[in-house]
């Protein structure tokens, strides 16, 4: 037996060109069994687009079966992007999205090892990630600091359920409001202990 899939290699960041392209290097991976039964893929966990402050896109991209050595460097695939700079709701799902996956680029991995003892390149551009990540909190402040939060539409869970749990969904809705009325509240509360761990891995990382 084997699993149906696995993770080839680790998370890495790639930046695009000035017009947004970009190649992502293909690797052969040989593990047993072998030879594989499925070709592999390309996961692409998040694609951000600084100027529209937007961080919410995903591909799975499908490399060609064997012969060709996967050629994934022909398949073309296009993500479409849209201006978040007037929604805090879903600009702030941006930065949690650059925070998470920050995160997963900081932590040290299963041996111990930090990233930075492993890919130059990507420590670069993990810096790089985490000034955007400043300047994401920074401009969202700018624009929603004092922003009231408005009352988010009840999700499917809820609103499928009996109700008492549309009460008590309502109830902590209400409490959360009550709590952090504005955006800035929020944020600031969210992200304070983000900026600074990450400015410790970048004092480590030097």
């Amino acid at each position: 037996m084997h699993p149906v899939s696995y993770r080839a290699s680790t998370l890495r960041v790639i930046r695009s060109d000035a017009p947004g392209q970009l190649v992502i290097p293909g690797k052969l991976h040989v593990h047993l069994p072998f030879p594989i039964e499925t070709h592999p893929s390309v996961e692409v966990e998040l694609v951000y687009a600084p100027r529209v402050h937007n961080a919410w896109g995903r591909l799975h991209v499908d490399a060609p079966p064997m012969p060709g050595l996967f050629g994934l460097d022909q398949n073309r695939r296009k993500a479409t992007v849209s201006d978040l700079s007037t929604k805090p709701d879903a600009w702030q799902g941006t930065l949690s999205n650059l925070s998470s996956v920050i995160n997963r680029l900081v932590a040290p991995a299963v041996d111990g090892r930090r990233l930075v003892s492993t890919d130059s390149t990507t420590v670069a551009l993990t810096r790089e990630l985490i000034g955007h990540f400043r300047s994401e909190l920074a401009a969202f402040l700018t624009t929603f600091e004092e922003t009231r939060r408005q009352k988010p539409e009840m999700p499917p869970y809820a609103r499928w359920s009996g109700p008492e749990e549309q009460k008590r969904w309502a109830e902590s809705v209400e409490a959360d409001l009550a709590r952090e009325p504005t955006w800035g509240a929020l944020i600031r509360r969210r992200y304070t202990d983000e900026l600074r761990y990450f400015a410790a891995w970048e004092a480590e990382a030097r």
